[in-house]
């Protein structure tokens, strides 16, 4: 952590006054009076179609039919800050299909008929390709695949799981990709990311980033990654989980995660795996099951800037719960079937695993506070619980009905327009998914960040720690009309303290200025590099 760093170059007297000031952000951390996010303040917009097409030599696996894994925002097509955003959205999920693709995003249409017939279809840009390719170390996944998707600047992170760890869990599970061209073999990895949960399986999956204002109280992280819900149980959370980590940071050195919420057999706060005996967050005519069947569950989270609310979308059984195999007779219930029994189940009629039909999808909300008390050691990561569930079914949401898949698919967010994009899998056709967009009404828009590539590149602070002036300094490749930096510093509890403007030197491409804090308290500040639409950010201690 970058603040551990900071704190072993300080002299015995100073880390005295240091941890205090930690000790005090971190309480202070963990009242953040940004809201929270209610049902109320997501303006359901619509939804579009994922397009169909076939490719003959791979069959499904190169298209998006059957997809149910990651969607991904990215500001700009191409990486060019001219053009307009895209979705980058996992294909064909199982077979060890590693297979992306991009798409356009059309306005969404709300269909007051239920007709999927109303919703506009978006446009392909780059066709289902395996993101792998030019990786030294290619996974097997066996039912899985690519499960989260991030976007920064001209890179592409991802993870990719197996649904069916009957061997273990895989060491390594993320990888990065050099570009965004989905024809370039330019992917490394994998990689391995460190945690302190247990296996792989507790983070081998969805990606979300972490909105500036949060990542000092979240380990000082820009991202999260987890895993959840899916068999083999035991290797992985009993629920939503949550790992901060830092994606530039992934390489031949494990990269370190800091875990925020995770659930295990031993502290199943939000129910047991089988409907038994757990406490209940839900509603009590529920069944207590927070499993969904086909696995895994939660496959999308955002977190809305502004806020401090974290969204998971996902689903529940809230029928009996069953394990066996699959069946769409209702009068089979309960018979035997080769060594088990038949499930009534037509959401997943081939299926031999868990059930509890019918199946509700639904947003799980937690508080962020929570995740920064588990962050400063005041709260263990299974202690946190969601503040609210919201069920996603007609007429509200159309076409939720969970007959059709009982799990969904990924999330996305885009902080410029506010809006959440989420994957409902096999919602029409030969299993293809539509889209479903909200805009989080809750809180002020703030201005639009992208993360950057590198961000402990992109800006330098010395001396630092600092006593009272420090040298500011933004590294960055300007365009001929470029506009100079704007640097921006925060207080650790998101409260702009000073705006300030750098000209920029067109010889070295830098943006450089000093700042004076002799009237600003110690503790711990956030600089912004604020190029165009585009932040950078770098987290500096000032110390008296």
């Amino acid at each position: 952590m970058e603040v551990a760093m900071l704190v072993r170059t300080l002299t015995a007297a100073r880390r005295v006054v240091l941890f205090f000031i930690l000790a005090i952000i971190s309480q202070n951390a963990a009242q953040s009076s940004q809201p929270q996010v209610q049902f109320g303040d997501l303006r359901y917009c619509g939804a579009f179609k994922l397009p169909e097409y076939w490719e003959p030599v791979c069959d499904d696996q190169c298209t998006f039919h059957y997809a149910h894994g990651a969607v991904a925002f990215n500001p700009h097509q191409g990486g060019n800050n001219a053009n307009p955003p895209s979705l980058f959205v996992a294909c064909f999920t199982g077979q060890g299909a590693s297979n992306v693709g991009e798409v356009s995003i059309p306005e969404p249409v709300i269909s007051n008929t239920g007709n999927i017939n109303d919703l506009p279809t978006a446009t392909s840009l780059q066709r289902c390709a395996n993101a792998e390719a030019g990786a030294s170390a290619t996974l097997s996944f066996g039912e899985g695949g690519i499960s989260g998707i991030l976007i920064a600047g001209s890179k592409m992170y991802f993870t990719c799981y197996n649904s069916y760890p009957a061997g273990g869990c895989q060491s390594l599970s993320h990888f990065v990709k050099n570009s965004l061209d989905l024809s370039a073999a330019d992917a490394t990895g994998a990689f391995l990311v460190t945690n302190n949960a247990g296996g792989t399986c507790f983070i081998n999956g969805p990606m979300t980033w972490i909105p500036q204002e949060w990542q000092a109280a979240l380990g000082n992280m820009p991202a999260i990654t987890y895993n959840c819900c899916h068999s083999i149980i035991a290797s992985t959370s009993w629920g939503p989980a949550a790992f901060a980590f830092d994606p530039s940071a992934l390489g031949n050195t494990p990269a370190a995660s800091v875990a925020l919420q995770y659930y295990t057999s031993s502290h199943p706060a939000l129910g047991q795996w089988d409907g038994g005996s757990g406490p209940l967050v839900f509603e009590t005519a529920w069944n207590n099951s927070w499993n969904d069947a086909p696995v895994p569950g939660y496959r999308g989270l955002v977190i809305p800037d502004g806020t401090r609310s974290a969204l998971y979308f996902g689903a529940q059984g809230i029928g009996e719960y069953c394990y066996g195999e699959g069946t769409s007779d209702s009068s089979l219930h309960g018979q035997p079937y080769g060594g088990t029994i038949y499930c009534y189940d037509p959401a997943a009629v081939v299926s031999k695993g868990d059930h509890a039909y019918p199946y509700r999808f639904q947003i799980m909300a937690f508080d962020l506070n929570d995740w920064a008390s588990v962050a400063a050691g005041a709260k263990e990561p299974y202690e946190v619980t969601p503040y609210a569930v919201w069920p996603l079914a007609p007429p509200v949401i159309p076409f939720t009905n969970g007959i059709t898949d009982a799990g969904g698919g990924g999330a996305a967010y885009d902080p410029a327009t506010r809006r959440i994009y989420w994957e409902q899998a096999r919602a029409y056709g030969s299993g293809l998914p539509i889209i479903h967009v909200w805009e989080v009404t809750s809180a002020t828009a703030v201005a639009p960040w992208h993360a950057l590539e590198n961000q402990t590149d992109i800006i330098t602070a010395y001396p630092n720690p600092c006593n009272p002036g420090v040298k500011i300094t933004v590294h960055w490749q300007w365009t001929v009309d470029s506009r100079d930096a704007i640097i921006e510093i925060y207080s650790v509890r998101g409260a702009l303290v000073q705006k300030l403007r750098a000209a920029r030197n067109t010889a070295d491409q830098r943006a450089g200025i000093a700042w004076d804090a002799s009237s600003q308290p110690s503790g711990i500040y956030v600089i912004k590099a604020v190029i165009g639409n585009t932040r950078g950010s770098k987290t500096i201690v000032l110390t008296k």
